[in-house]
């Protein structure tokens, strides 16, 4: 066994230091992935599950799709932020509360 210099450490160190990063690097890549893998299970689930319950395919896909969209806080038909018209208030909008308006001013009423 040779005995090492105080640079040759240093450097030793270095290395070792740089491969923790890339190896962390790595980890968090991972664990992004296992995330991703979590959720399309889930997705997936979510969709056998409408099959199971009668739906056709087709059917039980744009079911999904529009869970999935909706869960993602993505606009809809029914949780528009602003109205059709690009968030110009009109007679009965009621977009501070979510809502399209299509169905808003029913429920407001009651």
């Amino acid at each position: 066994m040779s005995v090492k210099t105080k640079n040759e450490l240093l450097e030793e160190i270095e290395q070792k230091n740089e491969e923790i990063e890339v190896l962390k690097a790595d980890i968090e890549k991972l664990e992004k992935y296992k995330k991703y893998d979590e959720i399309a299970d889930e997705v997936k689930a979510i969709n056998d599950s409408f099959i199971r319950s009668g739906f056709t395919e087709q059917q039980a896909f744009e079911l999904t799709k529009g869970a999935v969209t909706a869960a993602a806080g993505r606009p809809t038909l029914f949780n528009f932020k602003e109205d059709m018209n690009y968030g110009r208030k009109e007679r009965g909008s009621n977009t501070e509360n979510g809502n399209c308006g299509i169905f808003s001013n029913r429920r407001n009423k009651e």
